[in-house]
């Protein structure tokens, strides 16, 4: 079923970088933006899609492996769910004093680096245990940081008449890579744990490279 769906996959993954945004929304802008600044197939554009694909990509596999990997964390799984959803309620509720204070590209690349050294340590502990439970809850807390701080860079990085695309293109990565993440529930914990390590490492590298200040186009709102 994967191989059959995979011209579609792949039709929607390079479609944006060819699609230009409606005629509406390009009328009254050419006179406000270049030609790096208007289309993502230009440098340094493109290096900037390819990191924010690489960031939405690891912080959604990271998210869902961890639930679907509930099971081996400690002998409640049933708990264990409880535990996460009740994490990711008080960080997405919680998280922007932290993000305005750093800045969303600094809290970004703290949480990912965070819950790569997490997730590290995790792997050393023996499954099925309160220890292993608990630092995965703060690691999870690290992920939702993350989760939080892809969408604001989404903004500060692109400018809007390409914001959409970069959105929808990062997305559809995402998308394909995280269906991936229920095969990890039937893997030990510690190999859970080292994927979660390998792609928030990855995502932390991926945004060392985007932009720090915010790159609005003058006169947008």
């Amino acid at each position: 079923s994967v191989f059959w769906y995979m011209p579609i996959v792949g039709s929607l993954m390079l479609g944006p970088l060819y699609v230009s945004e409606s005629p509406e929304m390009m009328m009254g802008k050419s006179d406000r933006i270049d030609r790096n600044e208007s289309s993502l197939r230009v440098w340094p554009m493109v290096g900037y899609l390819a990191a924010t694909a690489v960031c939405w990509s690891a912080v959604s596999m990271s998210f869902y492996a961890l639930s679907y990997s509930s099971s081996s964390l400690s002998p409640d799984i049933y708990l264990n769910m409880a535990l996460l959803a009740g994490i990711d309620c008080v960080v997405y509720g919680c998280a922007m004093p932290f993000i305005d204070w750093l800045s969303p590209k600094w809290a970004q690349l703290t949480s990912l680096s965070g819950a790569a050294a997490l997730m590290l340590f995790c792997s050393t502990l023996p499954p099925k245990s309160w220890a292993m439970m608990s630092v995965c809850l703060l690691g999870r807390m690290c992920v939702d940081v993350a989760f939080s701080t892809i969408f604001l860079l989404i903004v500060e990085v692109f400018p809007a008449p390409i914001r959409a695309t970069a959105l929808g293109f990062s997305n559809i990565v995402a998308r394909v890579c995280t269906a991936f993440a229920p095969l990890l529930a039937l893997c030990p914990p510690w190999v859970c744990c080292l994927v979660v390590v390998g792609a928030t490492s990855a995502a932390a590298l991926a945004t060392w490279t985007l932009p720090q200040k915010t790159r609005l186009l003058r006169g947008e709102i």
